[in-house]
Protein backbone atom coordinates (compact mmCIF):
# COMPACT_ATOMS: atom_id res chain seq x y z
CA UNK A 1 0.00 0.00 0.00
CA UNK A 2 1.22 3.06 -0.88
CA UNK A 3 1.07 6.33 1.77
CA UNK A 4 1.44 9.96 1.28
CA UNK A 5 1.63 11.90 4.42
CA UNK A 6 -0.14 15.68 4.38
CA UNK A 7 -0.61 18.45 6.85
CA UNK A 8 2.02 17.46 9.03
CA UNK A 9 2.96 19.60 11.38
CA UNK A 10 6.84 20.18 11.16
CA UNK A 11 8.93 22.96 13.54
CA UNK A 12 12.51 23.73 12.57
CA UNK A 13 14.18 25.05 15.80
CA UNK A 14 17.66 25.81 16.88
CA UNK A 15 19.42 27.90 19.06
CA UNK A 16 21.14 31.16 18.23
CA UNK A 17 22.26 32.94 21.56
CA UNK A 18 24.81 35.34 19.59
CA UNK A 19 22.08 36.30 17.00
CA UNK A 20 19.74 36.89 19.95
CA UNK A 21 22.22 39.33 21.89
CA UNK A 22 22.72 41.14 18.58
CA UNK A 23 19.04 41.72 17.85
CA UNK A 24 18.11 42.75 21.50
CA UNK A 25 19.15 46.18 21.10
CA UNK A 26 17.64 46.94 17.65
CA UNK A 27 13.99 45.45 19.19
CA UNK A 28 14.59 47.39 22.45
CA UNK A 29 15.10 50.37 20.62
CA UNK A 30 12.34 50.19 18.05
CA UNK A 31 9.74 49.12 21.16
CA UNK A 32 10.82 52.51 22.80
CA UNK A 33 9.57 54.28 19.61
CA UNK A 34 5.99 55.55 19.79
CA UNK A 35 5.94 56.10 16.16
CA UNK A 36 6.51 52.27 15.70
CA UNK A 37 4.21 50.69 18.39
CA UNK A 38 0.70 49.53 17.09
CA UNK A 39 -0.21 47.27 20.44
CA UNK A 40 -1.91 44.87 18.38
CA UNK A 41 -3.89 42.34 20.60
CA UNK A 42 -3.12 44.88 23.53
CA UNK A 43 0.17 44.33 24.38
CA UNK A 44 3.11 46.15 23.38
CA UNK A 45 4.05 45.13 19.67
CA UNK A 46 5.20 46.71 16.20
CA UNK A 47 3.24 44.39 14.12
CA UNK A 48 2.00 45.66 10.70
CA UNK A 49 0.69 43.77 8.06
CA UNK A 50 3.15 45.18 5.86
CA UNK A 51 6.50 44.53 6.01
CA UNK A 52 7.37 46.19 9.12
CA UNK A 53 10.74 46.02 10.47
CA UNK A 54 11.76 44.67 7.47
CA UNK A 55 12.35 47.41 5.87
CA UNK A 56 14.72 48.20 8.22
CA UNK A 57 18.10 48.51 6.64
CA UNK A 58 20.22 47.99 9.88
CA UNK A 59 17.84 44.49 10.22
CA UNK A 60 19.20 43.30 6.53
CA UNK A 61 21.10 40.92 7.82
CA UNK A 62 18.24 39.45 9.94
CA UNK A 63 16.19 39.19 6.99
CA UNK A 64 18.05 37.33 4.97
CA UNK A 65 19.07 35.17 7.76
CA UNK A 66 14.74 34.65 8.01
CA UNK A 67 14.91 33.93 3.87
CA UNK A 68 17.89 31.33 4.18
CA UNK A 69 16.25 29.61 6.65
CA UNK A 70 12.77 29.53 4.96
CA UNK A 71 14.23 28.35 1.73
CA UNK A 72 15.84 25.55 3.77
CA UNK A 73 12.57 24.56 5.20
CA UNK A 74 10.77 24.60 1.68
CA UNK A 75 13.76 22.13 -0.05
CA UNK A 76 13.77 20.18 3.37
CA UNK A 77 10.13 19.22 2.92
CA UNK A 78 9.81 18.97 -1.33
CA UNK A 79 8.01 22.05 -1.41
CA UNK A 80 8.70 24.92 -4.46
CA UNK A 81 6.51 28.49 -4.59
CA UNK A 82 5.94 29.34 -8.01
CA UNK A 83 8.36 30.62 -10.26
CA UNK A 84 7.38 34.16 -10.52
CA UNK A 85 7.30 34.45 -7.08
CA UNK A 86 9.72 35.29 -4.66
CA UNK A 87 9.79 35.01 -0.81
CA UNK A 88 8.41 38.21 0.88
CA UNK A 89 9.46 38.87 5.14
CA UNK A 90 7.73 40.78 7.49
CA UNK A 91 9.45 41.31 10.57
CA UNK A 92 7.93 42.81 14.09
CA UNK A 93 9.18 42.88 17.37
CA UNK A 94 6.85 42.43 20.35
CA UNK A 95 7.25 42.56 24.56
CA UNK A 96 4.81 40.79 27.06
CA UNK A 97 4.57 42.10 30.23
CA UNK A 98 2.81 40.17 33.06
CA UNK A 99 -0.55 38.98 32.68
CA UNK A 100 -0.33 39.74 28.85
CA UNK A 101 -1.30 36.80 26.42
CA UNK A 102 -2.10 35.85 22.89
CA UNK A 103 -5.19 34.02 22.17
CA UNK A 104 -4.83 31.16 19.48
CA UNK A 105 -4.87 32.10 15.68
CA UNK A 106 -2.90 31.57 12.60
CA UNK A 107 -1.19 33.79 9.92
CA UNK A 108 -3.54 33.13 7.13
CA UNK A 109 -1.48 35.83 4.92
CA UNK A 110 1.46 33.86 4.91
CA UNK A 111 3.16 30.99 4.25
CA UNK A 112 5.98 30.03 6.83
CA UNK A 113 5.81 32.14 10.23
CA UNK A 114 8.58 32.11 13.30
CA UNK A 115 10.27 33.88 15.79
CA UNK A 116 13.55 34.24 17.93
CA UNK A 117 13.31 34.98 21.68
CA UNK A 118 15.50 37.54 22.77
CA UNK A 119 15.01 38.10 26.18
CA UNK A 120 12.96 35.31 28.01
CA UNK A 121 12.96 36.02 32.31
CA UNK A 122 12.10 32.93 34.35
CA UNK A 123 8.29 32.13 34.34
CA UNK A 124 8.13 33.71 30.37
CA UNK A 125 4.85 32.23 28.37
CA UNK A 126 5.44 29.39 26.35
CA UNK A 127 4.54 28.88 22.84
CA UNK A 128 1.56 26.42 22.32
CA UNK A 129 0.64 24.64 18.97
CA UNK A 130 -2.96 23.13 19.12
CA UNK A 131 -3.60 19.79 16.74
CA UNK A 132 -6.75 19.64 14.62
CA UNK A 133 -7.18 16.16 16.09
CA UNK A 134 -8.10 17.23 19.67
CA UNK A 135 -11.13 18.41 18.22
CA UNK A 136 -12.21 14.50 18.35
CA UNK A 137 -12.29 12.46 21.58
CA UNK A 138 -11.37 9.35 20.18
CA UNK A 139 -7.98 10.96 19.35
CA UNK A 140 -7.85 12.12 22.85
CA UNK A 141 -8.44 8.83 24.10
CA UNK A 142 -7.25 6.52 22.45
CA UNK A 143 -3.81 7.54 20.90
CA UNK A 144 -1.36 8.76 22.93
CA UNK A 145 0.60 11.97 22.33
CA UNK A 146 4.18 11.08 22.40
CA UNK A 147 3.71 9.90 19.35
CA UNK A 148 4.03 13.25 17.93
CA UNK A 149 7.21 14.52 19.72
CA UNK A 150 9.18 13.33 22.85
CA UNK A 151 8.93 16.07 25.43
CA UNK A 152 12.34 17.06 26.03
CA UNK A 153 13.88 20.32 27.30
CA UNK A 154 12.12 22.82 24.57
CA UNK A 155 9.27 20.54 23.79
CA UNK A 156 6.53 18.94 26.09
CA UNK A 157 3.20 17.42 24.77
CA UNK A 158 -0.10 17.80 26.65
CA UNK A 159 -3.02 15.26 27.25
CA UNK A 160 -4.70 17.37 24.54
CA UNK A 161 -2.24 16.72 22.28
CA UNK A 162 -1.06 20.63 22.22
CA UNK A 163 2.79 20.80 21.52
CA UNK A 164 3.90 23.24 23.95
CA UNK A 165 7.58 24.90 23.23
CA UNK A 166 9.35 26.09 25.96
CA UNK A 167 11.41 29.12 25.87
CA UNK A 168 14.65 30.12 25.71
CA UNK A 169 16.80 32.59 25.13
CA UNK A 170 18.30 32.27 21.21
CA UNK A 171 15.62 29.53 20.40
CA UNK A 172 14.32 30.32 16.84
CA UNK A 173 11.31 28.59 15.25
CA UNK A 174 9.94 27.97 12.16
CA UNK A 175 6.95 26.64 10.78
CA UNK A 176 4.10 26.47 8.40
CA UNK A 177 1.33 29.47 8.98
CA UNK A 178 -1.77 27.29 9.03
CA UNK A 179 -0.67 26.14 12.48
CA UNK A 180 -2.94 27.22 15.41
CA UNK A 181 -1.46 28.37 18.42
CA UNK A 182 -1.58 30.54 21.20
CA UNK A 183 0.57 32.25 24.11
CA UNK A 184 -1.22 31.78 27.23
CA UNK A 185 -0.93 34.22 30.31
CA UNK A 186 2.46 35.76 30.88
CA UNK A 187 3.89 35.61 33.97
CA UNK A 188 7.34 37.52 33.45
CA UNK A 189 7.95 41.18 32.22
CA UNK A 190 10.15 42.09 29.18
CA UNK A 191 9.32 39.04 27.42
CA UNK A 192 10.95 39.87 24.09
CA UNK A 193 10.79 38.09 21.04
CA UNK A 194 11.22 39.10 17.13
CA UNK A 195 8.43 37.34 14.89
CA UNK A 196 7.95 37.19 11.21
CA UNK A 197 6.33 35.90 8.62
CA UNK A 198 7.39 34.78 5.26
CA UNK A 199 4.96 34.89 2.32
CA UNK A 200 5.56 35.84 -1.19
CA UNK A 201 6.10 38.76 -3.73
CA UNK A 202 6.21 38.75 -7.71
CA UNK A 203 9.95 38.23 -8.51
CA UNK A 204 9.98 41.54 -10.98
CA UNK A 205 9.02 43.70 -7.86
CA UNK A 206 12.30 42.27 -5.90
Amino acid sequence: MDVRLFNQLNIHYHTNENLARQLLPFARKFLSMPSKLTNTWDYKNTYTDLEGLALETELDFFVDYITDQANQYLITHNLKIKQSLKLSVSLFTSEMAEGDQHTAHNHPGALLSGLIYLNVPNNSAPLEFYSPRSKLTSWLNYIDELCYVASDEIFEITENHAIVVKPKNGLFLLWESWALHRVPKNNADERITMVFNIGVADADQL
